[in-house]
């Protein structure tokens, strides 16, 4: 006969598992936000706290899976509407809430850079498409070079709302196989939910790191099925009633200490840095796993009482809008307030929002049996808001729009050349990259990205002056010969910091480009100033005393190497940085938008020290490219309608590529054929 799934088994497997409220579950849901919170409000010893978020992801595996088994054992189906109905006012409408409470609030006090990305971000995360979205752009979860979004932290919820769709059609799927063959319908889910946590387990595995593993669907779909897997455990159909009662109080202590104690220590060794989500995020479920099982197996244990204590419960409770409410929060007002008070606001914030909008929707409204009407208006409004209100809200004006457009307009060389530093190969095999094969003389481009962002108005030069020009520039590796003190991203992997590998290509690479192409000209271009010093004593740091004499010591070895042959030496002058409200000024019309090159006092320094140093040197000299910056002194956001920068530090393409004639007439100034 068919073993099919039957109301028999119903009876008995729900003898095992309480439907009703587990007060212990609550408090789990209080350590995992906790555990967030914490790690987001930038406490050092807790780097780990971002997984709080895989044990929420199991406990909705366990949770979800249960209720969808219980109605099973009840009716013997699954009513869609009525499930979806639920999710959408559960879930929704405080998310809308914060949503538009982001949108509002960064429209009035952020800047246009920020409403591009807002805009984007806010509509995935209404769409509830964020993982996806933040798995298609190069900026990782542990990423600090750039401005948080208000917003990334609905990556999460994004999964969540996926598996809710996706899964109780899965569960309908096995109900299906089970009814046509001799499995029971636990046997088949436990075969299904097996096979999808060890598929998802090998994506994880093998495409950690990157942003696709982390923010993946198909990477942590294993974390909820593990909690599917377990709620499958615990409701599968028992033959006999359970005895030795004290067994099973002693097991669930057990289960309760050992996951709670392994989640403990990893919070605290877990990082950014491990490839997350990868084997790390496997051990993270299976201790949550033994976290929900063990205060499952037995409420009266005491680990499961202090879970299910007054304090844990009733942050429990809130666990879902604290993790809606915290991170804009923390964004928009970390720097303005201090930490207790801003912990004040994120919890006055998720009561008010639990009080008044969570749980009125939840309980109150719409509470007949017209379960897919609710569930089609809330796709509806989310809709409505990501595709339509959002846009209109956050919409550019056509400065804005120029200022977001400077913003990608960088100086970056042909693809066949090699510039950030793992495109180079060893120092042995790099070569300088032919940009213009002219037959007239050969100059020569050396530096970082300093250098790199004028090649356009050398490239045009070099086509107009039939010269040969060549280049090798290597992102953030100055000429200078000091040892940047700042690790590589991937500094887990390697023991070979950033500033070591790009002394030793220079070592190599400068000495080898001059030899074979014997250059007429070297053009230097670096903003050396801003690194600290690595030597064998350690770490000289840019307020130290003797910094500066470290640092003007070390355009010795350079120049001497880029000389060697006997071409002349043209160093351009650092160029000044521009303060962070610039791009908002220039998005405003009619705004004067002007900053005066002495506001940096570092650069200033460090010019001065440049040209001293150059003057001293035989056949070297100074190309000042800051008077085309910052004429007479005073930086022009615009020069020509043109915008100048591309951020606070570089120009942009365009910017340079206009500037070809008056870079011309400098190089012509210091000797250079320059066919102007």
């Amino acid at each position: 006969m068919r073993a099919a799934y039957s109301p028999r088994h119903a009876r008995t497997a729900a003898e095992a598992v309480r439907p009703q409220y587990r007060p212990q579950i609550d408090g789990i849901r209080a350590l995992a936000v906790g555990a967030v919170l914490l790690f987001h409000l930038g406490f050092g010893w807790i780097p780990g706290g971002f997984i709080g978020v895989d044990v929420f992801f199991v406990l909705s595996g366990y949770l979800i899976s249960g209720l969808l088994l219980t109605e099973l054992q009840g009716s013997g189906s699954i009513r869609l509407g009525r499930f979806y109905a639920r999710r959408a006012r559960r879930l929704l409408p405080a998310a809308w809430v914060v949503i538009v409470f982001t949108v509002l609030v960064a429209r009035s006090d952020a800047s246009p850079l920020q409403f591009e990305h807002l805009r984007r971000h806010a509509m995935s995360a209404t769409l509830y498409v964020a993982n996806w979205d933040w798995a298609s752009v190069e900026r990782g979860y542990f990423a600090t070079d750039t401005a948080p979004s208000p917003l990334i932290h609905f990556w999460s919820l994004a999964v969540e709302e996926q598996f809710y769709l996706v899964w109780p059609v899965l569960v309908l799927a096995s109900v299906w196989i089970a009814r046509r063959t001799r499995w029971s319908l636990c046997a088949v889910l436990a075969a299904t939910f097996l096979i999808v946590t060890v598929v998802s387990i090998a994506f994880a595995v093998a495409s950690a790191p990157s942003d696709a593993a982390f923010y993946g669907t198909h990477t942590r779909a294993f974390e909820l099925s593990a909690g599917g897997l377990l709620a499958v455990w615990f409701r599968r159909p028992r033959r006999r009633p359970a005895r030795r009662r004290w067994l099973t109080h002693v097991t669930a202590v057990v289960l309760t200490v050992a996951g709670a104690g392994a989640l403990g220590y990893l919070v605290l060794e877990v990082s950014g840095s491990t490839g997350y989500p990868g084997r790390a995020a496997v051990v993270v479920t299976a201790a949550s796993v033994l976290l929900i099982a063990g205060v499952d197996l037995a409420d009266g244990t005491v680990p499961a009482r202090i879970l299910g204590s007054t304090i844990p419960v009733w942050i429990g409770k809130l666990s879902y809008s604290i993790y809606l409410w915290h991170w804009p929060l923390i964004v928009f007002w970390k720097n303005d307030l201090p930490t207790a008070n801003l912990v004040a606001a994120i919890l006055v914030a998720s009561v008010l929002s639990y009080s008044l909008v969570e749980q009125p929707v939840r309980r109150q409204l719409w509470t007949g049996r017209a379960y897919w009407p609710v569930a089609v208006t809330g796709l509806a409004v989310s809709c409505l808001l990501g595709l339509l209100a959002i846009p209109l809200a956050l919409q550019n004006s056509p400065q804005e729009l120029q200022v977001l457009a400077a913003r990608y307009d960088i100086a970056t060389p042909p693809s066949s050349c090699p510039y950030a530093g793992d495109e180079w190969p060893s120092p042995s095999k790099s070569d300088a990259c032919v940009l213009v094969r002219g037959t007239g003389p050969t100059v020569l481009l050396v530096g970082d990205s300093h250098a790199q962002m004028w090649a356009p108005a050398l490239i045009r030069i070099a086509t107009t002056s039939n010269w040969r020009l060549l280049s090798m520039t290597r992102s953030q590796c100055v000429p200078t010969d000091f040892t940047i003190a700042r690790p590589r991203r991937d500094a887990a992997a390697t023991t070979t910091t950033m500033g070591q590998a790009c002394t030793a290509w220079r070592h190599v690479a400068y000495p080898a480009a001059v030899e074979r192409y014997d250059p007429d000209f070297v053009v230097v271009g670096a903003r050396p100033q801003i690194y600290d010093i690595a030597t064998r004593a350690g770490v000289v740091r840019q307020a130290d005393p003797g910094f500066d004499r470290l640092w003007r010591r070390s355009w010795q070895q350079p120049i001497e190497t880029l000389t060697a042959g006997g071409a002349e030496l043209l160093v351009m002058a650092p160029v000044p940085t521009m303060p962070a409200w610039l791009s908002t000024c220039l998005a405003t019309p009619g705004r004067p938008c002007n900053v005066r090159a002495a506001r940096d006092a570092d650069t200033a320094h460090a010019a001065s020290a440049v040209r001293r140093i150059v003057r001293r040197a035989p056949r070297a000299d100074l190309l000042d490219v800051q008077s085309l910056v910052c004429p007479d002194g005073m930086c022009p956001g615009r020069i020509g309608g043109v915008i100048v920068h591309q951020n606070r530090s570089h120009v942009t393409a365009t910017f340079a590529a206009a500037q070809a004639a008056a870079f011309g007439r400098l190089l012509a100034s210091r000797g250079v054929p320059v066919a102007l």
